[in-house]
């Protein structure tokens, strides 16, 4: 389980204009379970859920809200990683599966618009 909150600077264009990306927070959950495991050879497969709640704020220019920004949106990643001696390898399906976004049909970022994210993740302890 992790939690974040992540609170954005505002920046002043050469034309004056001052914006400012809307603050997020974060809330995740994965349980995770052994698909399969060999402690001779260092080797283990996990399959994982992660359900991620995120609350976007809506952006400001010049201290004013932005329409068709902001909204809460829940996504369900399944996934599955390798771990192998000191390497660890990743794989996931980031889909959001519920949105509440704020003028949803003007909307045009990444967050809640997509039908999914591949993700894939690759570590190396050393």
């Amino acid at each position: 389980m992790e939690t974040s909150y992540m609170m954005f600077q505002s920046y002043t264009y050469v034309t004056g204009d001052q914006y400012q990306f809307g603050n997020e927070f974060r809330l995740n959950v994965a349980p995770v379970y052994r698909l399969w495991s060999d402690g001779a050879r260092k080797m283990r497969l996990d399959a994982a859920v992660e359900a991620q709640w995120l609350a976007l704020e809506r952006d400001e220019l010049n201290g004013v809200g932005e329409a068709a920004t902001g909204g809460r949106i829940l996504y369900i990643t399944p996934g599955v990683r390798l771990y192998y001696d000191n390497i660890s390898l990743a794989l996931g399906l980031k889909m959001p599966s519920w949105t509440d976004l704020n003028e949803s049909d003007q909307q045009q970022g990444a967050e809640g618009k997509e039908d999914y994210r591949v993700l894939f993740s690759a570590s190396y302890l050393y």
